[in-house]
């Protein structure tokens, strides 16, 4: 198995890591499976609403796209790709369209503290 640079797991091998999807009878397993998951990704601020959102673009003399924001839309596009494929149908159909486009970047943060706690 290889890891990055930063110590984090390739998505193709992380996708093969959840066994356990999200049901409405296994809760418990599936968060002790994917806590640990997601706190070795550095994922965890995503879910936990720590982190925030940095301005798409910076503007000095001229705009351009903000890196800070380029690395935290990654993040949350690698989170979300994760929580997404951890979750059986049923479970998948309670939590559609809650991050997409129109949302605000809170949505994802909001639906998963409610899934976890």
């Amino acid at each position: 198995m290889t890891t990055s640079q930063d110590g984090t797991f390739p998505m193709n091998t992380l996708l093969h890591m959840i066994p356990i999807k999200l049901s409405s009878t296994n809760y418990l397993i599936w968060k002790n499976q994917m806590l640990p998951l997601l706190s070795y990704q550095k994922l965890t601020n995503h879910i936990g609403g720590t982190i925030t959102l940095s301005a798409t673009i910076m503007v000095d003399d001229q705009s351009v796209p903000n890196p800070a924001f380029t690395t935290w839309n990654d993040l949350d596009q690698r989170a979300i790709i994760l929580l997404n494929s951890s979750l059986t149908e049923e479970a998948a159909a309670e939590v559609l369209g809650l991050y997409r486009g129109s949302c605000n970047p809170d949505c994802l943060r909001d639906c998963l503290q409610q899934l976890f706690c």
